[in-house]
């Protein structure tokens, strides 16, 4: 991605509009790392909150567990969940095992786990430390795997016996209605204290808070005004098959131009995108010079870079041009022009 920060105070959907039209969209954030990098572009801009692509759609409620396995165990007690007073998105595991759905605010102990059940070296670990439920997934993820997900009726017994049947404890069960605004999925999340809390029943989108070395979230009302990061991709993958030429014609009228391979991190990005094509091997703007031999970018680039496969240098010269093999470790091959391949443009 290419991060685009925008120094225009708008409301949140007035921002979303205004990247969908000039760029690709509000950006979405997948791990610390993402958030991290943020701040190190922007975390000096006066505003106090970015815009980010996080919204909230009432209409998608789900239980999840937070280590991703599917629900296929519940153990509610008599009248739960039952959203009491506010939203109460997560869930606390009460005397005799008996599933509560609590609000974000609450502390309580919690249950982390580390290993793997498919290999049976599954480990339970009791954490008698009050905290928010975010706060416990994070100590989970940091310290072991995750917090608990349980399973099966002996899972749950396995539990209650650590945790000796008496104490209250966060699970990792949680309802996400959380949702990013270009589709991605929403697993990472990276709440601020005591948010979301829906402040005032109206905030329904996501700022990341910029004043902070921790750049953590809150929520707020879609009327509040801000700056915002929108996102561009840099290359889009195009599942057509064309000759070279078509290729290019095609992305030079859409985009800018058939990819340029560059430096290993280029390569890197390009591989992944590859992966995605039907076929083996996609177009790259690669060409041989048919009069004296040597390979060049058509879009001008003169970087040394290059990354063949084997043997690829010595053939004879003839009317060839470049493709990424996904096959063959992403190396650099060459196909007859005319034949027709998927291909990557850059935007």
């Amino acid at each position: 991605k290419e991060y685009i920060l925008v120094e225009k105070k708008l409301n949140w959907t007035d921002a979303q509009s205004y990247c969908r039209t000039h760029h690709k969209d509000l950006v979405s954030i997948h791990s610390k790392e993402e958030v991290k990098t943020l701040l190190g572009k922007y975390g000096n801009v006066s505003e106090n909150s970015l815009w980010i692509g996080l919204e909230k759609n009432a209409s998608k409620e789900q239980w999840l567990w937070s280590s991703g396995e599917p629900v296929n165990f519940t153990n509610w007690a008599e009248n739960e969940p039952n959203n009491k007073g506010q939203r109460e998105d997560y869930v606390v595991m009460e005397e005799p095992g008996k599933w509560h759905d609590y609000a974000s605010s609450s502390s309580q102990f919690y249950v982390c786990f580390n290993g793997s059940r498919s290999s049976g070296d599954l480990k339970y670990h009791f954490i008698k430390e009050k905290k928010t439920w975010v706060e416990a997934q994070d100590s989970c993820r940091e310290n072991y795997t995750d917090l608990v997900s349980i399973t099966s009726q002996q899972e749950l017994w396995n539990i209650t016996n650590i945790t000796g049947g008496g104490a209250d404890v966060w699970i990792g069960l949680y309802q996400n209605p959380w949702q990013w605004s270009n589709g991605d999925e929403s697993s990472f999340q990276y709440w601020d204290t005591n948010q979301p809390n829906n402040n005032g029943g109206d905030e329904g989108c996501v700022g990341m808070c910029n004043n902070s070395e921790t750049g953590k979230w809150n929520d707020f009302s879609f009327t509040t005004e801000s700056y915002f990061v929108c996102y561009q991709e840099k290359f889009i993958l195009i599942k057509e098959n064309k000759t070279w030429t078509d290729a290019l014609l095609y992305c030079r009228e859409n985009y800018r131009d058939l990819v340029s391979v560059t430096d290993c991190e280029v390569q890197k990005e390009v591989a992944e995108i590859a992966k995605k094509s039907d076929g083996n091997r996609v177009w790259i703007g690669l060409r041989k010079d048919s009069l004296f031999g040597f390979w060049f970018w058509l879009d001008g680039n003169e970087s040394d870079y290059e990354y063949w496969g084997n043997g690829v240098q010595t053939e004879p010269q003839m009317d060839h041009c470049g493709s990424i093999d996904k096959g063959k470790n992403s190396t650099w091959g060459f196909q007859c022009c005319l034949t027709e391949l998927n291909f990557i443009c850059s935007i």
